[in-house]
């Protein structure tokens, strides 16, 4: 399982997908570049691992 904390709010996700494709399936962004709460700048295309915790604080490009 995994727990991504968006805005507050915390979307936890049962299987394995892109950062992208899950944002995108929420209709959040259309492309993106991460930056995470520890400072790292994550691709949009990289796997999330099981039990990773994700606070996402910024987007690159937000769907307007």
């Amino acid at each position: 399982m995994v727990k991504i904390k968006l805005n507050s709010k915390e979307i936890i996700l049962e299987n394995k997908k892109s950062l992208l494709s899950i944002l995108k399936d929420l209709n959040l962004i259309e492309e993106c570049s991460i930056v995470l709460k520890n400072g790292k700048i994550l691709s949009c295309d990289e796997k999330i691992n099981e039990d990773d915790e994700i606070e996402i604080l910024t987007f690159g490009w937000e769907k307007l």
